[in-house]
């Protein structure tokens, strides 16, 4: 085994000072834990694959993490998801520096996408929306509903990069001699970061 593509995600929105703690937990769990169970029950049959006489090429580490990465904004009604992305940016990070400092050869890298379309991630977040209200107080969807309500309305018109980019993506991320820290997927993505580099109250 070389390589390794970590692409479970969940996409919660809603507002912070209401959003569930158990769907904080549903996040992380899936986002971020999950991951991180997933590379460490792999890493001793890639550490066996890359240590083996003649071994064919390096070992990889693919992480599916979200816009422009760590440098990009985080907006609201999304801390659930933005955190738990950010979390495996940085698990990402270490164990590539630790790969390099144990002269393992074995890379990691990110895969970012923007809005990546057609896919069921709208109809499903629109669901688990609707899932969320049912738990909060009445004055949460009084407060942030038009908010929420813009945001899945901007989402489903956005014309989105095609998923078969992401998949060329990976690709490329597999194939490659030392593949970069980041791949960045759709020009949205590849724009956030420099927005997140703005001056605070411009980025916001």
């Amino acid at each position: 085994l070389y390589a390794v593509i970590n692409g479970a995600g969940l996409g919660f929105t809603g507002p912070a000072e209401y959003f569930p703690l158990e769907d904080y937990r549903r996040a992380f769990e899936t986002n971020l834990l999950g991951y991180i169970r997933v590379a460490q029950a792999m890493m001793p049959l890639v550490r066996k694959a890359v240590a083996a006489p003649g071994a064919a090429r390096r070992g990889r580490f693919v992480f599916i993490g979200t816009g422009g990465g760590v440098p990009s904004p985080s907006p609201g009604l999304l801390s659930a998801y933005m955190a738990s992305k950010w979390g495996i940016e940085a698990f990402c990070q270490s164990l590539r520096v630790e790969m390099k400092l144990t002269g393992r050869a074995i890379d990691c890298c990110m895969v970012n996408p923007g809005f990546i379309k057609p896919t069921m991630l709208i109809e499903v977040g629109n669901r688990m929306v609707a899932a969320m209200w049912k738990k909060l107080p009445s004055r949460a969807q009084e407060e942030y509903g038009a908010f929420v309500k813009n945001f899945q309305d901007f989402s489903a018109v956005q014309p989105g990069t095609h998923v078969s980019v992401v998949a060329q993506t990976m690709e490329e991320a597999l194939a490659v001699g030392t593949p970069p820290l980041r791949y960045k997927v759709g020009y949205d993505s590849m724009a956030s970061p420099l927005v997140g580099l703005l001056p605070t109250r411009w980025r916001e």
